[in-house]
């Protein structure tokens, strides 16, 4: 009877360093995406891109091929290890099953979010979540589906011979587990199968998602007994968030009439998006809802604070809603309190309906 070694543990600490300390430079292998996948079934299939071959020079030398491309919203990986390698005998006879690591984005650093690892030797799901490793549980739990054979499971001899197949891993990840932090585009595979010594990571394409987006202008007014006295206020921009908290965008609000005096005639202009929130809609009455919170200036002097809500009615025929909000040197304002009467009955009733322009909301 074989006995387990604390072995996947080993390769998890030297896995760990690669991915801590960053010792390779960006590579990207650019993957076109595919239309049929291929079936997880321990056979690297024509359709892979090899993406590039893993040398160390652990237990006499080691070489991995390793394939990949992405289907729709999986990453399929495959890795073949060289069975003429002395590292490959070496590994049936110490039954070392494989750690597999990715990460995205590119400019997360240990132990930011962003870190994922598939360990064989349970196996197991583990993300880091800003401080350390998270267990996820199993790997089907998870929506990998995987063919592997546990070191373990079968005859050195066997192995070594190459008879038992297991000197292959593939794998089908749902390409949302990999982006949980995140999505440049990239995931760096690294810490593969067999590995102990530093070994320079490889790189797939994957598809980015559209941004979500804000843009548009219009202007909201509350007609008094005179005209001078309306409250009036404009604005215009537009606004994208990439997730991970990467935002873009500019916006301008412009306080024509209103009652507070330090704020009356002023101008906002965003310098920095720091938040962006996207509703679904909550009744017919609108398509989509967010709300955005910006940093700027108020006629030229930094230190204020918008937070800016609107909903998308969708049809031009439809009405569009927005709340203002500002807070600086120790002021607020409300569009709501001011007097501007709530309109909106979608995600939200206190945002009042615009005079003029129109808002395009994509979630």
């Amino acid at each position: 009877m074989k006995i387990k070694k604390h072995l996947a543990l080993a390769s998890g600490i030297v896995a760990f360093l690669t991915l801590a300390f960053g010792l390779y430079t960006l590579a990207p292998t650019t993957v076109v995406e595919a239309t049929d996948p291929p079936t997880i079934d321990g056979v690297v299939d024509p359709e892979y891109q090899l993406l590039g071959t893993s040398t160390t020079s652990w237990g006499g030398g080691t070489s991995v091929d390793v394939y990949g491309y992405v289907v729709g919203d999986y990453l399929y990986v495959a890795y073949e290890a060289d069975m003429t390698e002395p590292g490959w005998a070496t590994a049936c006879v110490l039954n070392v099953n494989g750690n597999f690591y990715y990460r995205t984005p590119q400019t997360a650093s240990w132990p930011d979010a962003g870190y994922t690892i598939l360990e064989m030797v349970f196996p197991r799901v583990m993300q880091t979540d800003g401080s350390g490793w998270v267990d996820l549980g199993g790997l089907a739990s998870n929506g990998v589906e995987y063919w592997y054979t546990d070191m373990f499971s079968v005859d050195n001899s066997d192995c070594a011979a190459g008879l038992t197949n297991n000197n292959i891993a593939e794998f089908k990840i749902p390409l949302s587990l990999l982006t949980y932090a995140g999505n440049d585009g990239q995931v760096r595979l690294s810490g593969q199968y067999w590995q102990y010594d530093f070994s320079a990571a490889l790189y797939i394409s994957i598809p980015i998602p559209p941004p979500k987006t804000i843009s548009g202008g219009g202007h909201i007014l509350k007609p008094a007994s005179k005209r001078k006295d309306w409250l009036d206020i404009s604005f215009g921009g537009d606004a994208k968030d990439y997730g991970s908290g990467v935002f873009e965008g500019e916006w301008q609000i412009n306080f024509h009439n209103v009652r507070e005096e330090w704020l009356d005639k002023g101008r906002f202009h965003s310098t920095n998006i720091t938040d962006m929130n996207f509703y679904a809609p909550t009744s017919n009455t609108c398509i989509a809802a967010m709300n955005m919170t910006m940093t700027g200036t108020l006629n030229g002097e930094p230190g204020y604070t918008v937070i800016f809500r609107a909903g998308d009615s969708g049809s031009p025929n439809n009405v569009d809603t927005v709340r203002v909000q500002i807070n600086g040197s120790g002021e607020s304002y409300d569009t709501y309190v001011d007097g501007f009467d709530g309109g909106s009955n979608c995600v939200g009733s206190a945002r009042t309906d615009l005079d003029k322009g129109n808002i395009t909301i994509v979630r």
